[in-house]
Order: C-alpha cells, then sequence, then structure tokens
C-alpha cells in the first residue's frame, strides 16, 4: 500500500522552518507538521543538495530542540 503523500503547503513549511532565521530543529518541525523525522531529515538534505542550506546550518539547527 503506498504511502499517502504530503501536501505541499505542509512541505513548504517544513523546509522554510529548517532554513534561517528559524533554523528549527528536525524534531521541532516533524513535531509541529505531525510527520515522521526521516520525511524533515529527507527535505533537509533536498534544501543542502539544492544549495539553499550549508553544513553550518544544519548543525546549528541540530542544537536547538
Amino acid at each position: 500500500m503506498p504511502k499517502p503523500s504530503i501536501d505541499l503547503e505542509i512541505k513548504e513549511q517544513g523546509r522554510t522552518w529548517l532554513l534561517p532565521p528559524y533554523s528549527y530543529s528536525l524534531r521541532r518541525v516533524a513535531n509541529e507538521l505531525n510527520v515522521g523525522h526521516a520525511t524533515v531529515h529527507k527535505w533537509r538534505d533536498q534544501l543542502k543538495k539544492e544549495g539553499l542550506l550549508d553544513e553550518e546550518s544544519s548543525n546549528q539547527n541540530a542544537m536547538f530542540p
């Protein structure tokens, strides 16, 4: 059975929260949007590949719950 798809609005909100100036943690984004941590991790990896998030920013948001 296919996994339910995530609404585009939710995905865009999560991606926005991962970026500065928000820099929310993966856990916080997942909890706020009621999605899996792996999903948010995938969004963060996509942001890195797109050049929108650097290693320093992604490591920094790991410090904040």
